[in-house]
């Protein structure tokens, strides 16, 4: 799911199923993408790997500012990455929780 034209998106979620055969492997992985093509920022996905139920619903969230992304399950952050040549440093995390 996401926003933009094939090869041109501006954001996408991904999820993996459980027997992906990307290397590396990548089951139940939920990832958040954001693409810069024209700013030459590159792009950036921040990420879980978690076990997924049958029939249990998850709310995932991501954010984007100008230098991280971060992804949320069920309100609890769990991932944030720097785009390529933002500046160096941990992630700004925002601990608010979506609900």
């Amino acid at each position: 799911m996401g926003k933009g034209a094939q090869g041109q998106q501006e954001w996408v979620f991904r999820m993996y199923n459980e027997t992906t055969t990307d290397n590396p492997p990548r089951p139940n992985r939920i990832s958040f993408y954001v693409f810069n093509p024209l700013g030459g920022e590159g792009d950036r996905q921040s990420h879980f790997q978690d076990p997924v139920q049958a029939g249990e619903w998850i709310h995932v969230v991501g954010v984007a500012d100008e230098a991280t992304t971060s992804i949320y399950k069920d309100g609890v952050f769990r991932d944030c990455d720097r785009y390529t040549g933002s500046g160096s440093g941990p992630c700004t995390i925002i601990r608010r929780a979506f609900g």
